[in-house]
């Protein structure tokens, strides 16, 4: 919807004031689109490795974001842009000053379905994922030499040992760290571990217990004769699901002011017939713009979580143009 008034103009229609409107309703239906989630309550989590357990001991790794990019359906309800100028004009000069006014309603988001699926994506990407935060993925082993000292044998393969772990609570900047267990010297099953009071590495693991290798002998956290430092591995490893993403919908709202003034370089009063045909003109101009950033707002309904948040931006500018108009 478009219109104007002139609220005043003088007899020589050379200086007036008038009011212009437009305003713009907008409704887009449901189509699908393909979206990256992050995990809930952790901010960039879409950049955290995760990494997929295959036959043999090998391991897959990928960003998050390559297993939760999935396809859903969004439609946005409304969206409303509106526009109330006031025009100015005296001589050769032109002022506008103006509102806009900018809402886009909560998105509507589905999914095939909503279930506690382990399945993401497709292809390569396919399969069950765990979330590696900073946990140490090989071990390796370690057994008593001839002579009675410690010294490192990789038993029955020439590889290290691969490890089942996940830290399902770990974010982009920190992983957890659980109580720190320790093997004090001589203590059973570490007899003879030198080098003091030892802490065992991946203490931040989901359901640790103490790794072993294919002779369930203990594991290590290095190889090397004289490193006496055990490993844990989780016992039952957490997958991530879809329940652990965040499908967070987004909405907007933001207020604006700009104006505007103009001169063209002509002299107010000329005939008809004495007006130049190209007249150059400048101007300058700003606006600012207040976006609503609040917090998650719970009023949104969604087919799975309950999250909409708000996600417009603040934002300012000035300008100069000129140029050269023809009549």
């Amino acid at each position: 919807m478009t219109g104007h008034w002139r609220l005043w103009q003088d007899q020589n229609e050379d200086r007036e004031i008038s009011f212009h409107y437009d305003i713009n309703a907008t409704h887009m239906f449901r189509d699908w689109r393909r979206h990256t989630f992050e995990l809930k309550n952790r901010p960039n989590s879409a950049y955290m490795l995760v990494y997929r357990q295959e036959d043999g001991g090998r391991q897959i790794f990928q960003p998050l974001a390559n297993i939760s990019t999935l396809d859903v359906r969004v439609g946005i309800p409304i969206q409303v842009d509106a526009v109330a100028m006031l025009n100015m004009k005296l001589c050769g000069f032109s002022f506008d000053l103006g509102y806009n006014f900018w809402m886009r309603g909560c998105e509507r988001m589905t999914r095939c379905d909503c279930d506690d699926t382990r399945y993401f994506g497709g292809g390569r990407i396919q399969g069950t994922w765990y979330l590696k935060g900073d946990a140490q993925m090989f071990a390796y082993g370690n057994t008593k030499g001839a002579y009675g000292a410690l010294t490192y044998k990789y038993l029955n393969t020439p590889d290290p040992v691969a490890l089942s772990v996940s830290q399902s609570r770990a974010t982009i900047h920190d992983a957890p760290r659980g109580t720190a267990p320790i093997d004090p010297v001589g203590a059973a099953p570490t007899t003879g571990l030198t080098g003091g009071t030892q802490v065992i590495a991946n203490s931040g693991v989901d359901n640790p217990v103490i790794a072993e290798n294919p002779d369930a002998a203990a594991a290590y956290s290095q190889p090397g004769a004289a490193v006496t430092q055990h490993i844990n591995q989780s016992a039952a490893a957490i997958a991530v699901t879809t329940n652990d993403l965040d499908f967070v919908r987004t909405r907007g709202l933001s207020h604006k002011i700009f104006g505007h003034l103009t001169y063209e370089l002509d002299s107010c009063g000329f005939d008809a017939a004495d007006c130049r045909p190209a007249v150059p003109f400048i101007g300058v101009g700003f606006f600012g713009e207040f976006g609503d950033n609040g917090s998650c707002n719970n009023n949104c309904t969604n087919i799975c979580y309950n999250s909409c948040v708000k996600t417009s931006l603040s934002q300012w500018g000035i300008w100069l143009r000129g140029g050269i108009s023809y009549k």
